[in-house]
């Protein structure tokens, strides 16, 4: 996985969050349901960079993604993007927080539908689900009729 991908794994949580609250898409109501929006926005962007999600654990003061078997907490959305950009600057190049944040929009919603079953089966599943839980909705999402052009899912921003 490259800097700019970590980037926007890291992104991917935030922008999930706020794009689950717009007009138009599903509203989300409470705390709970921004904090699953904002760990399947994670889990999809990472897949569609291969990395695997181990689980996702939603808890009462948030929740986490884990990418290794042993996952533990480390650290938050912010921390991860100023060590990566830390990390592209040290070796001089710069990043565009702008336009990878509307690379990571566009991602998520081309995958919206994986995002919503990912949320709606945690929800489901009070807060947990398992390797093999996230890979069986994440497959049987993309397997879902895509949207028709021009609906609210297939609309891209120019970056």
């Amino acid at each position: 996985m490259t800097e700019d991908q970590a980037i926007m794994c890291s992104m991917a949580g935030r922008v999930a969050e706020e794009m689950g609250s717009e007009a138009g898409w599903k509203r989300i109501r409470t705390g709970a349901d921004s904090t699953r929006y904002h760990e399947s926005g994670h889990a999809v962007v990472s897949r569609h960079f291969g990395k695997k999600t181990y689980c996702i654990e939603i808890f009462s003061n948030g929740g986490r993604t884990c990418y290794s078997p042993n996952s533990k907490s480390g650290g938050s959305d912010q921390e991860h993007i100023a060590l990566f950009v830390d990390l592209k600057n040290h070796f001089g190049e710069l990043v565009d927080l702008v336009e990878l944040e509307c690379k990571t929009e566009n991602l998520l919603r081309a995958n919206w539908r994986a995002v919503q079953r990912l949320a709606e089966a945690l929800e489901i599943n009070g807060g947990y689900l398992n390797a093999e839980q996230i890979a069986e909705i994440l497959e049987k999402a993309n397997r879902e009729i895509k949207p028709a052009p021009g609906s609210k899912s297939d609309e891209q921003k120019h970056c």
